[in-house]
């Protein structure tokens, strides 16, 4: 059905950005040739492999499964920039390869099929991944598409969309799953888990730095956001057991929209420091690993806590492999048993509740878009409020079985999709 719908596309829109991401993909592109030759092409492995570990005489970082050859991916540049202590022309050089890549795709991925295939309603395909319950998407990824990109995406005249997003879905259910007292006080209590997760890493002295807010639930400005984000990034990391070294790497891996890679700065030992305060404040979690290790190694097998949808992990028994799926599988649980009552009501077998029951639905064509942990309607302009009150009512849920939080979500209403 939400295949069948689709989603309706502003080409108007589209056509700005094609305009803008060419503009950019050629500033990119001569920077690049600029340094390494008119020939050069950014998205030639050869010509790269070549300039990096002939010319530059660079250590591979890893190797292609498929060819064996030395990579060149976009890992490879990332860990170069912030690893390799080059020269800073040579840095520019690499970050205009990874800007040209970046951009490239965008536009064929997202972009230029809109316009050359005069596409007014995208309509994507969706398939059950049956490890998780998870739903996946394609042609295009509808799931995937940047949020710089979701203007393009609009309502029907005479419509609107209606989405909700699941407030901290894994963060939410790893606690409870685990336990964890501290956290799960914060978040009864309406506070903010990276703030005060914050303030056991650094101490009370993060509420005296530039940018804190007055209230202990917003997210501040400036160093206070900055230092934020480096502790919400290694809370999403660390939680599945991530390694220090592996946190770090992804810590590094993240961009601003420019494409900068706005973490290099940090250390190994900065990012310790932030997993050591996630063990102090919730020490309950690294337990929670061990006991999901211990199930596999005595079952053979890990499911989740709500359907019991279990995995066999052939060859495979990395502990973040092992924590990962059963939150996996029981965020889907919760956001599938939301759509399944949004369209047809409460069913007797749910594992979860709605926290403020209705016995209001909408029609499944109103239906268009799954993103994991957020669904989106298209609904008539007489509509939205009522839908929006339905969509948030069937997705604000709580486990039956010894609930110990809530799993909330907020429906926005708007007539573009980054509205929404």
């Amino acid at each position: 059905t939400m295949q069948r719908n689709g989603i309706a596309v502003d080409r108007e829109k589209a056509l700005e950005h094609l305009y803008r991401l060419d503009i950019d993909a050629k500033k990119f592109l001569k920077h690049c040739k600029e340094i390494a030759g008119e020939k050069f092409n950014p998205q030639s492995t050869q010509q790269m492999a070549g300039l990096l570990f002939r010319d530059w005489k660079l250590a591979p970082h890893h190797y292609s499964e498929k060819t064996g050859d030395p990579s060149t991916d976009d890992e490879t540049l990332r860990t170069m920039i912030v690893h390799y202590g080059l020269a800073q022309e040579r840095v520019e050089f690499l970050q205009s390869v990874r800007s040209y890549r970046k951009v490239s795709k965008l536009l064929g991925t997202y972009v230029r099929p809109l316009i050359e295939k005069e596409i007014t309603r995208i309509h994507p395909s969706y398939n059950r991944l049956p490890a998780t319950g998870r739903y996946s998407s394609s042609n295009p990824n509808a799931q995937n598409i940047p949020y710089s990109l979701r203007d393009i995406y609009i309502a029907e005249e005479g419509h609107v969309l209606v989405g909700a997003d699941m407030d901290q879905l894994e963060l939410r259910l790893i606690a409870e799953e685990a336990k964890a007292e501290h956290s799960i006080k914060v978040i009864r209590d309406g506070l903010d888990p990276h703030n005060e997760t914050m303030e056991v890493v650094y101490g009370k002295g993060i509420w005296d730095l530039e940018g804190a807010p007055k209230e202990r639930r917003e997210k501040g400005k400036g160093v206070f956001k900055a230092t934020r984000d480096i502790t919400k990034n290694t809370r999403y990391a660390w939680q599945y057991a991530a390694s220090t070294k592996r946190i770090h790497e992804q810590i590094c891996s993240v961009e601003d929209d420019d494409g900068n890679l706005i973490y290099a700065h940090l250390t190994v030992e900065d990012v310790r420091q932030v997993v050591h305060g996630l063990k102090k404040a919730d020490p309950e979690i690294p337990k929670w690993w061990r006991m999901i290790e211990a199930r596999y190694r005595r079952e053979g097998f890990i499911g989740d806590s709500l359907w019991d949808r279990r995995r066999y992990f052939k060859n495979e028994d990395k502990i973040n492999e092992l924590v990962n799926h059963p939150i996996q599988s029981g965020g889907a649980v919760i956001v599938n048993e939301g759509m399944i009552e949004l369209i047809y009501g409460v069913q007797p077998w749910f594992s979860t509740e709605s926290i403020s029951p209705t016995e209001k639905t909408v029609p499944v064509e109103w239906l268009i878009n799954h993103g994991h942990d957020a669904l989106y309607l298209e609904v008539p302009e007489d509509k939205a409020e009522e839908a929006a009150g339905i969509l948030e009512g069937a997705m604000n849920r709580r486990r039956k079985k010894n609930p110990l939080l809530d799993y909330t979500a907020g429906a926005e209403i708007g007539h573009r999709w980054n509205e929404v």
